[in-house]
């Protein structure tokens, strides 16, 4: 079943998907108050959408960039855990 972030149909519901604006990002992470795209030193938020889902688009990131998850604010970073290239 696909996924819907900002009107535009995603192929899968959650993970990353590069596009021609840069990449897609939706993730479940109810428990937390936010969460962000982090790529090197840079963070890139992610908006709440409802039901535990965020998403955003981030147009700096494309297709063998590495990035994790921050959840919350926390220090600890993770992987993507519907991430389908984890180098």
């Amino acid at each position: 079943m696909p996924g819907q972030t900002r009107d535009k149909i995603r192929a899968l519901p959650v993970g990353a998907e590069v596009n021609e604006d840069g990449t897609e990002f939706r993730v479940w992470a109810p428990e937390h108050e936010s969460v962000d795209v982090v790529a090197g030193s840079r963070s890139f938020p992610l908006s709440k959408e409802g039901n535990g889902y965020y998403s955003g688009l981030v147009p700096e990131l494309r297709a063998g960039d590495t990035y994790q998850y921050r959840l919350s604010g926390d220090k600890q970073l993770l992987p993507d855990p519907a991430s389908r290239f984890q180098p």
